[in-house]
């Protein structure tokens, strides 16, 4: 009965092994600064750890600067704003992921007649996480496809006012690998040992009372 006694209690002061989601590997791959349209191809080497990989996390990222030039065809001054919007479409074996970028004037009045360019920039971004069954492809070497598409969007000026945009776009894709490490197990404090000590005494001695 001893013996059952003691390894229970050794059982029920060790702490269960534990696991951690560490960061193991990172790759970067851009493209840009360059004029609008991009179309572009990235490559990635894949996983080159020896790790076992229970996560990967994809960062996408688009930043844009543009010169938006306003024409104003009639005699009076109009009220207006102005956005130029690059769309970006990212595909990776991981499916989608699109999202626009703007940059604006806000608010601004122009003159009769007149024309003016504004100089603007924006950024934005979006991220996946895959698990489970996706991984396979991002264990091996793989692309991500950049496709993006800019337009000019103007409110107000009762159609009296133009404009036109040159646009220069970044896109940058962040792939994150993480392993499952499990933890150092957590030694027992110095009480537990004593404890086990005095549990072992009241045993020994309880059996020589009753012998």
């Amino acid at each position: 009965m001893k013996q059952y006694l003691i390894a229970a209690a050794v059982v029920a002061m060790t702490a269960p092994a534990a696991h951690a989601l560490t960061l193991d590997e990172t790759q970067v791959e851009d493209v840009g600064f360059g004029p609008t349209e991009l179309n572009a191809t990235l490559n990635f080497d894949g996983y080159t750890g020896s790790g076992t990989v229970t996560e990967v996390r994809l960062g996408f990222r688009g930043v844009i600067e543009s010169d938006i030039s306003i024409f104003n065809i009639s005699a009076s001054p109009q009220d207006f704003s102005a956005d130029t919007v690059t769309e970006f479409a990212y595909t990776s074996p991981a499916g989608p992921s699109v999202f626009d970028v703007a940059g604006g004037t806000g608010p601004t009045t122009i003159v009769g007649g007149g024309n003016t360019t504004f100089e603007v920039d924006g950024s934005n971004s979006s991220g996946l996480t895959v698990t489970g069954g996706g991984l396979a492809p991002f264990l091996s070497p793989f692309t991500v496809d950049l496709l993006t598409d800019t337009f000019i969007r103007i409110s107000g000026g009762g159609g009296r006012v133009l404009g036109g945009q040159e646009t220069e776009a970044f896109g940058e894709v962040t792939v994150e690998y993480f392993t499952d490490d499990p933890l150092a197990p957590i030694p027992l404090p110095a009480s537990a040992f004593l404890m086990l000590a005095a549990l072992g005494s009241f045993l020994a001695l309880r059996r020589y009372k009753t012998v």
